[in-house]
């Protein structure tokens, strides 16, 4: 009689840009650690993709690889009161994941956020399921 061999999954690891795989998405991810590293040459950026696609994996690693640099993040989602979050400005890094998903009181409260950012030497990482509008 054999035994079973128990196999040690464990949870999953944190998202990271170690752990992702690109494919002909490189060059997103390229500029993902570049801004997460304190680069302000591009401080805004949108992904779009299919449910599964690792954007908010992406949006974690970046995160997460800012505060490796020393820089504090915060992560927005649609379903926190977005108008509750006012500019911060020990915060570097700002994500939004699912922002095609605000309703319209979100989207005046992220477009005053956004300026703010713009303003500031900050960075916005954003995600949502379908391109922008006037991008597609």
């Amino acid at each position: 009689m054999t035994g079973q061999l128990a196999l040690d999954l464990g949870p999953p690891p944190p998202p990271s840009f170690e752990n992702f795989v690109p494919g002909a998405n490189g060059e997103a991810c390229d500029a993902l650690r570049r801004i997460a590293g304190g680069d302000r040459r591009d401080r805004f950026v949108y992904l779009w993709g299919t449910p599964g696609s690792g954007r908010s994996h992406l949006l974690q690693a970046a995160r997460r690889a800012a505060g490796g640099h020393g820089q504090v993040s915060r992560a927005l989602c649609p379903l926190a009161a977005l108008d509750a979050f006012g500019f911060d400005p020990a915060v570097r890094l700002w994500t939004l994941d699912d922002c095609d998903g605000l309703d319209a009181t979100r989207q005046q409260a992220g477009f005053h956020l956004f300026n703010a950012i713009q303003a500031n030497p900050r960075a916005a990482l954003l995600a949502g399921g379908s391109a922008a509008r006037g991008f597609a």
